[in-house]
This record gives structure tokens, sequence and C-alpha cells, in this order.
């Protein structure tokens, strides 16, 4: 599995924000080609950086999810637009890869 880039932790930032659901973390993980349980894992390492969280998250986030999180945690709407050009960066790669049913499937939820 690739290593985490800029672009798929501002994606799972915008999960973690909006409480994404189980289904939305599935379609995530298909974009930024990761599995459902890493994005999970990457939302605990929000839960830990966000001190208004309920509960502790995981102990060990990244030095990328902590400069994102800084980056974003005073400036949501920023995250909400800069995570709708990190999807397109990402369905764009997959629209070249695949123009299967999923991808389309994917490109319509993304929209």
């Amino acid at each position: 599995m690739a290593k985490w880039d800029r672009d798929d932790t501002i994606i799972v930032l915008e999960a973690y924000r909006n409480n994404a659901t189980s289904s939305q973390i599935e379609t995530i993980a298909k974009i930024i080609g990761k599995t459902p349980n890493s994005i999970r894992m990457k939302m605990g390492n929000f839960i830990h950086l966000d001190p208004h969280a309920e509960g502790n998250g995981l102990d060990h986030p990244s030095r990328l999810d902590a400069d994102v999180w800084n980056e974003y945690s005073m400036d949501w709407s920023r995250l909400t637009h800069d995570a709708k050009r990190a999807k397109e960066r990402k369905i764009g790669t997959i629209e070249s890869q695949d123009d299967s049913i999923i991808g389309r499937i994917i490109k319509t939820f993304f929209k």
C-alpha cells in the first residue's frame, strides 16, 4: 500500500470533521487506495489531535497528520475547498487508470 500523502490526509480529515458513514469511508478508501480500516485509524489520529473530541484516539499521529490538523483546525471552510480539490486530483488519477463502473460511481459521489 502506498504511503499516505497530503491529499489523502486532507480527504480523511474532512471525513473526520463530517462524521463520515461506513459507506463514505469505503468510497474514500477506494479513491485514495487504502483500506477502510486504515481510514478509520487515520481518523483516530485526528481524534488524538482534536481537543474537543471525546476519547483519546490513537497515540502516535504522524507529523503529516499534525501539520494538516494545525493548518486546517482554524479554517474549516478552507478544508472543505481543499478536500474537494484533493478528491478531484485523486479521481482524475482513477479515471485515467479505470473507466469502469466503480470509477464512474466514485466520480458521481464526489461531485
